[in-house]
């Protein structure tokens, strides 16, 4: 059963389900869509992605770069 189609423009390597958000990334870029389609979250970073870990249920994620560990929680 089809849950959710949406087309995005960048080419990723990792695909992820938290809750109902689908993380996707490669080395630099993340996009973390609802499984409604609402975009939550667009940012490319200075560092290369190493993982994603969503924290606290499906609102807050730790980003692991090359250079740095960054918190994010969403509205």
């Amino acid at each position: 059963k089809r849950v959710l189609k949406k087309n995005v423009n960048i080419n990723f390597d990792t695909v992820l389900f938290s809750g109902d958000n689908v993380l996707m990334y490669n080395d630099l870029n993340c996009i973390i869509i609802s499984l409604k389609g609402v975009e939550k979250f667009n940012y490319t970073f200075k560092g290369q992605i190493n993982s994603i870990i969503p924290v606290d249920g499906s609102r807050t994620f730790l980003f692991m770069t090359n250079s740095a560990i960054e918190k994010v929680r969403l509205n």
